[in-house]
């Protein structure tokens, strides 16, 4: 799309004409000022749904730009993340393209790891805040017992 002729005033060519224009994913006629996307919507694109995360149950939307994003100016390498601005925990894969980056956000863990792991959390908590040796000694023998249950989950689909 970069260095195309504008489309409107078939004078001009589309480029990014401030340093804004690469983070808002636009270009500019260079003539007229008109304005295009540079790449297509994740529903333009097709993309299927992401799952929530397996580790804190947020549900990243695909459609919103912190969730699925190219990693460099390149866009060889894009990113599927559960983003902590809308209150998931940071975490992320990396992928080819978007579709491939969603496809294995989808594909990273089942759904029934995220109780174990929430209740992981909580045990390493409790863990953290016992006040006597028999409470942290409780909470340890809770914690292992929820890492000897996560042997058995089947964490890839």
């Amino acid at each position: 799309m970069t260095g195309t002729i504008c489309h409107k005033c078939d004078e001009g060519r589309y480029r990014e004409t401030s340093m804004h224009d690469d983070i808002d994913g636009v270009l500019h006629c260079t003539n007229c000022g008109d304005e295009v996307k540079r790449w297509k919507s994740a529903e333009e694109l097709g993309l299927p749904h992401m799952l929530s995360c397996p580790f804190c149950g947020f549900q990243p939307n695909v459609c919103d730009d912190d969730a699925l994003y190219p990693v460099g100016r390149d866009r060889k390498v894009w990113g599927a993340h559960c983003y902590e601005t809308g209150g998931g925990c940071g975490a992320s894969v990396l992928g080819y393209s978007p579709q491939d980056a969603v496809n294995t956000w989808n594909k990273r863990a089942s759904q029934d790891i995220v109780p174990v792991v929430q209740s992981l959390l909580v045990a390493h908590e409790q863990v953290l805040d016992a006040n006597t040796s028999n409470d942290r000694n409780e909470a340890q023998a809770r914690v292992i017992n929820i890492i000897e249950q996560l042997k058995y989950l089947k964490f890839y689909r």
